[in-house]
């Protein structure tokens, strides 16, 4: 049976993500840049809620989210940065 909510694991599970963290880190991301739903509002005790028929939703119409682009390096340690990035 599906739930109705789902947690920050949940979504992240659903999303192909590691962990809750790791979805709670690109969810600003998601929400401003590709559409992603937003949380359900609840009482400030209360952990965030996704309706789970949106976020099903949204990545049948998205697809799995890509990993955030790594930043371009800049300042002194460009070539280290680079290099460090590639290996």
């Amino acid at each position: 049976m599906t739930p109705l909510f789902l947690t920050s694991a949940q979504v992240a599970a659903q999303l192909g993500l590691d962990d809750a963290q790791a979805f709670l880190r690109q969810r600003a991301r998601l929400e401003d840049d590709h559409g992603f739903p937003l949380p359900m509002p609840t009482l400030r005790t209360r952990r965030m809620r996704w309706r789970a028929d949106q976020v099903a939703y949204w990545v049948e119409t998205n697809g799995l989210p890509r990993p955030p682009s790594m930043p371009v390096p800049t300042g002194g340690n460009v070539v280290l940065m680079r290099k460090a990035m590639t290996a």
